[in-house]
This record gives C-alpha cells, sequence and structure tokens, in this order.
C-alpha cells in the first residue's frame, strides 16, 4: 500500500501543448513520475477500482469466512485506490493547458484519461516528427554565435 504525506509534493511535468507538439515528451515524464510512485498500473489500467463483493447480493445472503473477510475489507482498498488515482489524475491535470482539461475533467479512472490524451496525440506524433525533423535540418548556427547554445537547441529538437 502507497501513502502520500502532505509534504509529497506532485513531480514537475512539463505543461502539455495545446497542439501536443511536446506529447512524447510529456507522456515519458508522466510515464517515468508513476512508476518512481509505484503507481504506473493506474496509467495501464491493470490497476482496476475495487468492486464491492456485498453490492447486489440478497438480503439474506450469509457470506463465508473469505467473502466476510473480503466485504471488511473493501472500503479501505476502496479509499487507497481511490486516494492514488486521484494521485495520478492530479498528476497529469495539472499539466494540462485548460482545453484539454475540460475535455477529461469527467473521467473517472487515471487510465481512461490516459487513454483519451493518446488517442488525441498519438496519430499527431508522427506528424509532429515530421515538422521536427523539418525543423532540425533547417537548423544553423550563426557565424559568431553559441555553438553550445546550438547544440543544446538541435539535441532538444532531435
Amino acid at each position: 500500500m502507497t501513502s502520500f504525506s502532505k509534504e509529497d509534493l506532485l513531480p514537475k511535468i512539463p505543461a502539455l501543448k495545446a497542439d501536443g507538439s511536446n506529447w512524447l515528451m510529456f507522456k515519458n515524464c508522466v510515464e517515468w513520475a508513476t512508476e518512481a510512485k509505484g503507481l504506473i498500473e493506474y496509467l495501464e489500467g491493470t490497476k482496476l477500482r475495487p468492486t464491492d463483493p456485498s453490492k447486489d447480493q440478497d438480503p439474506l445472503w450469509e457470506p463465508s469466512d473469505a467473502e466476510a473477510l473480503a466485504v471488511a475489507e473493501y472500503p479501505e482498498k476502496y479509499a487507497t485506490w481511490r486516494k492514488e488515482n486521484g494521485y495520478v489524475k492530479q498528476l497529469i491535470g495539472s499539466a494540462l493547458p485548460k482545453t484539454l482539461f475540460i475535455k477529461i475533467r469527467n473521467e473517472t479512472c487515471a487510465s481512461a484519461i490516459w487513454d483519451a490524451l493518446a488517442n488525441e496525440f498519438e496519430n499527431r506524433s508522427r506528424v509532429v516528427t515530421i515538422e521536427m525533423r523539418w525543423k532540425l535540418q533547417d537548423q544553423r548556427c550563426a557565424e559568431k554565435g553559441d555553438v553550445r547554445a546550438h547544440f543544446d537547441k538541435m539535441i532538444t529538437l532531435h
């Protein structure tokens, strides 16, 4: 079980641009941050919301010992899932422009938010890659320019 203190700050994630031009950098930073916190399963959709074992049971249902234990553990499991899922949602949401936040704000699971963003930008990534390659090819260092700054810019574009 992962616990967070009030002093636990969100990792620094670069803001996602509305046009998605920095999607790949944003995606990697979010994946790394959630992996570092042990919460990558919330992005992948493999950490499912726990279900209440007593839901939809007959009023006369008499649970076995194992079922009674599952019923007793459910509130804590749900609270943990909700807190961790909320943390990942906040991690993503804090780096989104308002236009994108409005599109995903009603999603309850971090994985659904992540999937919506991926669907929005994965295909655009190819176009952005081509544009970035053109920009990289057009880069020239000025006659008396700072070569180090020029290389840094090229590395960033790459």
